[in-house]
């Protein structure tokens, strides 16, 4: 059986670098569904759109208990798509709040935030909404029983950063 670890965050945290990152560096990653969703759908409304990202998360997740792998990274996890619920339609679809997320993954870690970027893709549009999906967020794993792991945001260049947030990722996995 192998070993998920999620990679959470607001938006415009790095999420998706880190992600790059490990995948560079030879680990077995799960790419964000989200975006994928957002940008081949971009008609749907907020509860199908919230239903379908579930339901594509939760089937690459499955698929990836028969991968050859120890560690897997996740960009997000289905407990992202209960804060998301939260905030945008005020509720947890019961599709989704049945699935018991407990126990399911070995580490939440949580990547403090960077300065907001648009980006053509993101829903929220300032720094003040990206806080509040990073405040649910943590919020949302507390509330389903994992101790997250803050992840900050290293001094220097960019490069040095993203070197040193994986480094201190690596650290708590072994």
């Amino acid at each position: 059986m192998n070993e998920k670890y999620v990679i959470t965050g607001g938006p415009s945290s790095g999420k998706t670098t880190i992600i790059g990152e490990l995948r560079k560096q030879g680990h077995k990653v799960i790419d964000e569904v989200a975006r994928d969703v957002i940008t081949t759908n971009p008609r749907l409304g907020p509860l199908e759109r919230e239903l379908e990202i579930f339901r594509r998360q939760l089937e690459r997740e499955i698929k990836t208990n028969y991968a050859n792998a120890e560690r897997i990274f996740l960009d997000r996890g289905l407990l992202d798509v209960h804060a998301y619920c939260n905030l945008l339609l005020g509720y947890i679809p019961s599709d989704i709040a049945r699935y018991d997320a407990k126990n399911r993954y070995a580490e939440v870690f949580v990547l403090d935030r960077l300065p907001f970027k648009e980006d053509g893709v993101r829903m929220e549009k300032d720094d003040d909404e990206a806080e509040k999906v990073h405040t649910a967020l943590i919020n949302t794993y507390q509330n389903h029983g994992y101790k997250p792991i803050h992840v900050p945001v290293f001094k220097g260049e960019i490069e040095e950063s993203v070197k040193k947030r994986i480094e201190f990722i690596m650290e708590s996995v072994l």
